[in-house]
C-alpha cells in the first residue's frame, strides 16, 4: 500500500508566477498581496514556452488586448487559459509577430504560502500521483447501507481489492450524502439521512482525502444539522468542498500540490432545481451548500481557481434519477464548466452510472452512481486519473467496476464478471473507448 505523506497547512497558498533562470533575465516578476489580491508586474514581455508546448508571451498578450486584462486580470495562466479557449479561435496572436523565438525559455510556476487558502502538499516521489473517486456514501443507520457499516465498520463493507484502491490512491474522495448530527428536527422530505458524528472518523479506515458536501441531503437535519456537519468534519481534520459557513467557505477550492504541480478541486450542486430549495445555498452570512443551479458563481470559481491551479476537478451533483444518460442541464452545465477552464468533471446524484464522455480535452464522469448508499444498487465504480506534476497534465483515466450486494457490501469483480461490467459500461459511453484494462481514452 502507498503510504500517503502529505502536509496540511491549514491555513493555505497564492501563487507566485515566474519562470526558469533563463526567464528571469527578461521576465522578472514582482508579487504584490494585498487583501487577498494578486497583481504581477514584470519589466519587460518575453515569449516563453507553456506546459503544453505552446509559445505564449503573457505580458505582450494582455496589454495587446486589454478587453481581457480587464476581465481577467494580469495573471499569465488566467490570459493563457483565455487564449486556449477564446483568443486561437478569435485570432489573437500569442505573441508579438516580431519576437524573438530562436530561444524559448519554459513557463513554471512557484507555490508561496499564504493565509486563507485550504492547501495540502502531496509527496511526488514518482511524478505520478493519483485521485480516485466515489460516488454517494450514506451512513443513516435507519438504512441497510448505515447497518452495514455500523456491523461491520466502514472498511469491512469492502473487499480487499476495493478497499487497496481507494487507500493506495494518493487522493481519493467521495460525496457525504447526509448530515452528522443528533438533531430530531428533520426537514419535511420524503428522504432524511442521518449519522451520528462518532461515525465520521471511519472515512479515515477506507482511506478517504476529502469529501463533497455539495449535495442535496447535507442540509436535511436544518441549519442545526448541517453545522453540526462542517464542525464534526474540521473536528477530524477532514477537509471538504461545496459546502461552508458563508458563501466564500462554500465556494473555495481545496487546492493539493505535488512537485510543480497545483491542482484545485471544487464541489457544487444543481440539485434541487428550484429557486427556494430544502437544502439551503450558503450566503454572505449564512452556511449552506454552493448552488450552481445559476451556474455564474461556479463558473467564476473556476476561472479563479485556474489563476492559481495548473489543473481543475470539479465535483458536481446534478443530473436525473435513475437516468442512465445526461439531461440536457448536465450536457449545458458541463459545457460552462469546461469553458470556464475545468480540467476534469466529476458527478454524482443520480443513483446510477452514467455515461463517461469527453468535452476537448476533459473528461466528464456524468455519474459515478451510488457508492455505500442503497440496497437495490448493484453496479459502482471508482474512477480514477493519473497526473504527471513534470507535465501539469493527466496521462491516464480509469474506470474500476465494482459490485455492491443486497447489504451494501462493495468487491471488485474479476473474470468475466469485470468483462461484462466493463462491457456495460462502455454501451452507455459511445464518445470514449474503455479497454479491458478499464483505461478510458476518447474516441477519434
Amino acid at each position: 500500500m502507498r503510504m500517503k505523506r502529505w502536509t496540511s497547512w491549514g491555513a493555505g497558498e497564492m501563487w507566485q508566477t515566474h519562470g526558469l533562470p533563463a526567464v528571469l533575465a527578461v521576465l522578472s516578476a514582482t508579487v504584490l498581496v494585498c487583501t487577498g489580491t494578486m497583481t504581477v508586474i514584470h519589466a519587460e514581455a518575453a515569449p516563453v514556452r507553456m506546459q503544453d508546448g505552446q509559445v505564449f508571451d503573457p505580458e505582450w498578450y494582455g496589454a495587446q488586448y486589454p478587453d481581457v486584462t480587464a476581465a481577467l486580470g494580469t495573471d499569465p495562466a488566467a490570459l493563457y487559459q483565455h487564449y486556449q479557449q477564446f483568443g486561437a479561435a478569435e485570432g489573437r496572436m500569442p505573441y508579438a509577430p516580431d519576437a524573438d523565438l530562436s530561444v524559448v525559455p519554459d513557463y513554471q510556476r512557484t507555490p508561496v504560502m499564504q493565509e486563507g487558502i485550504s492547501y495540502t502538499e502531496i509527496a511526488d516521489d514518482d511524478d505520478s500521483v493519483t485521485f480516485t473517486f466515489a460516488g454517494d456514501i450514506n451512513m443513516d443507520p435507519d438504512f441497510v447501507a448505515g447497518q452495514t457499516i455500523q456491523r461491520y465498520g466502514l472498511a469491512g463493507c469492502f473487499d480487499a481489492a476495493s478497499l487497496s484502491a481507494m487507500r493506495d490512491s494518493d487522493i481519493f474522495m467521495l460525496n457525504n450524502e447526509f448530515t452528522y448530527s443528533a438533531n430530531s428536527n428533520r426537514n419535511a422530505k420524503k428522504w432524511t439521512f442521518q449519522a451520528r458524528p462518532a461515525r465520521a472518523a471511519s472515512l479515515y479506515d477506507i482511506g478517504t482525502d476529502i469529501v463533497s458536501l455539495a449535495n442535496n441531503h447535507v442540509y436535511d437535519y436544518g441549519r442545526t444539522g448541517f453545522v453540526s456537519t462542517l464542525d464534526t468534519l474540521d473536528g477530524i481534520g477532514m477537509p471538504y468542498v461545496g459546502a461552508g459557513r458563508n458563501a466564500e467557505e462554500a465556494q473555495r477550492p481545496h487546492y493539493y500540490r505535488a512537485g510543480s504541480m497545483t491542482i484545485a478541486v471544487i464541489a457544487a450542486t444543481e440539485i434541487e432545481r428550484m429557486s427556494a430549495p430544502a437544502t439551503r445555498g450558503a450566503t454572505a452570512t449564512e452556511p449552506g451548500v454552493f448552488r450552481c443551479y445559476d451556474p455564474t458563481a461556479l463558473y467564476n470559481a473556476i476561472r479563479d481557481a485556474k489563476t492559481k491551479a495548473d489543473y481543475c476537478i470539479v465535483f458536481v451533483h446534478w443530473g436525473t434519477e435513475q437516468r442512465k444518460t445526461p439531461d440536457e442541464s448536465q450536457l449545458r452545465l458541463a459545457k460552462g464548466i469546461t469553458d470556464a477552464g475545468a480540467n476534469l468533471i466529476i458527478g454524482d446524484h443520480s443513483h446510477c452510472q452514467e455515461t463517461i464522455g469527453w468535452i476537448g480535452d476533459t473528461p466528464v464522469v456524468y455519474s459515478l452512481g451510488n457508492f455505500v448508499f442503497a440496497n437495490y444498487t448493484r453496479d459502482t465504480c471508482l474512477f480514477r486519473v493519473t497526473l504527471r506534476p513534470s507535465e501539469g497534465k493527466m496521462v491516464r483515466a480509469e474506470y474500476l467496476p465494482l459490485h455492491c450486494d443486497a447489504a451494501c457490501r462493495i468487491t471488485m469483480p474479476t473474470g468475466t464478471a469485470r468483462s461484462a461490467a466493463l462491457q456495460r459500461e462502455q454501451a452507455l459511453s459511445p464518445d470514449v473507448h474503455i479497454s479491458p484494462d478499464g483505461e478510458v481514452t476518447p474516441r477519434n
